[in-house]
């Protein structure tokens, strides 16, 4: 495990320790562990696993910051925070903010839930439970944000998100330590943002330099991956009284060894892989795109994966060896086979015809959208899928899966080889994981 106890590191060195720790915080959220980036005599300081928040416009992740007093004696129950008089600069970095600059509302505190929100960076106390020496303060519009303000309505008049680079102040719990721990900041910023700690705690009893915090850590950056159900079929129709097997492809990249998934933890729409004769999973490796990358291919029974009318999606979930999680959601589209004869055709619309604008009616008597009613909807649904037959050959067009790994990619940086075939398809996209 690697901890950043050292300050002021240069160079080489700097740099190395920076890219462990990333690879901690990677890790650590895969094992929901938190990660410790500093360790002194008296305290600890952890940062909370790093949280997707916003809409994506900015790929913001939050993370919370503690520190721990670990020595048992109440007197170095952490209570004060410097992180000016003594020439320090608190926190530092790309850090996010949400502000209104027009009412003159900022949020280096906790004390606006108009503005303090899971977009913002800011100190987690607010004015009333503190004694100031410096008030707490924040830098603001450094850099812009694309990041839309996620404030409940009506929002103030002049809302905006921007990015500064330092949240800071001087001060003590007014109250006193509430107990070894103290939550101290949420931190806001995209991925791939170094952030630094230059700050020092104390409790009643004064810890001399074993309060000082000196280091930095770095939000995780996205890698990519890429998955598709029904490869070879665009846009994944689906037929709820198949009873065959369902495919399913995850494709591997460069950053991805995916013989490292753990098999038992995978779900589709919460359900696991068919189970073969043998007792195994009816999953494999090879490769589907010709990439010279081993892809994952699984096969799921359609009747027990519980797909019903109006579904629009199907998620897929599960963990690699150490523990990274990931999940998504592709698309699907249920074609509108009522008798179940692997064909849309006039059967199905007399059926159709025969309930139309019946309440109370199920996917048998034409219901193509599960909404309680047969009506002009459904009609549009059959008209889209009309001539649909059992699935032949296709073009492969791959859709994509957001998926968001939560850590310990790092150890999965080795390229599987295999001899050569087709080319890749064209048009495969690509969608974020933790890298």
């Amino acid at each position: 495990m690697y901890q950043l106890t050292s300050t002021r590191l240069a160079g080489k060195c700097r740099r190395i320790a920076l890219w462990s720790l990333a690879m901690l915080l990677v890790t650590a959220a895969g094992s929901h562990a938190d990660t410790l980036l500093s360790q002194t005599a008296i305290y600890d300081v952890f940062v909370t696993n790093p949280t997707p928040v916003g809409t994506g416009a900015e790929s913001l992740y939050s993370t919370t910051l503690y520190v721990v007093n670990t020595t048992g004696n109440a007197g170095h129950d952490p209570m004060g925070f410097d992180g000016v008089f003594f020439g320090h600069s608190g926190f530092s970095g790309s850090l996010h903010q949400h502000d209104d600059p027009i009412l003159g509302v900022y949020t280096p505190t906790a004390d606006s839930s108009l503005f303090a929100t899971a977009i913002d960076t800011h100190f987690l106390n607010t004015l009333a439970e503190l004694i100031a020496v410096t008030a707490p303060f924040e830098t603001r519009n450094v850099g812009p944000s694309a990041e839309p303000s996620d404030s409940p309505p009506p929002l103030a008049p002049g809302v905006e998100t921007t990015f500064g680079d330092q949240l800071s102040g001087t001060f003590a719990l007014s109250g006193g330590a509430s107990g070894d721990t103290w939550q101290i900041a949420q931190l806001v910023a995209s991925s791939g943002t170094t952030i630094s700690l230059d700050f020092a705690i104390s409790g009643i009893l004064e810890p001399g330099p074993a309060g000082d915090v000196q280091t930095s850590f770095l939000v995780p950056e996205l890698a990519t991956l890429v998955v598709d159900i029904k490869p070879g079929s665009d846009p994944n129709s689906v037929n709820l009284k198949s009873k065959g097997l369902l495919p399913v492809v995850v494709y591997g990249s460069e950053g991805l060894d995916l013989t490292e998934v753990d098999l038992d933890t995978l779900l589709l729409n919460g359900v696991g892989p068919r189970v073969k004769p043998n007792g195994s999973w009816h999953v494999s490796f090879e490769d589907v795109d010709g990439d010279l990358l081993l892809d994952m291919v699984m096969h799921f029974e359609m009747q027990a994966l519980g797909i019903e009318p109006g579904m629009t999606e199907l998620a897929l979930t599960g963990a690699m060896m150490d523990g990274t999680e990931f999940q998504g959601a592709d698309a699907i589209r249920i074609v509108p086979d009522f008798n179940g004869d692997l064909m849309v055709n006039t059967t199905d619309l007399a059926i159709m015809k025969q309930y139309f604008g019946n309440t109370g009616i199920g996917w048998a008597g034409g219901n193509a959208n599960g909404d309680d009613i047969v009506d002009a909807t459904d009609l549009a649904i059959l008209k889209t899928n009309f001539g649909f037959e059992a699935p032949m050959g296709a073009v492969p067009e791959p859709a994509t899966l957001s998926l968001l790994a939560l850590g310990g990619l790092a150890l999965l940086r080795r390229r599987s080889k295999i001899p050569k075939g087709s080319k890749i398809p064209k048009g495969r996209e690509l969608a974020p994981l933790f890298r």
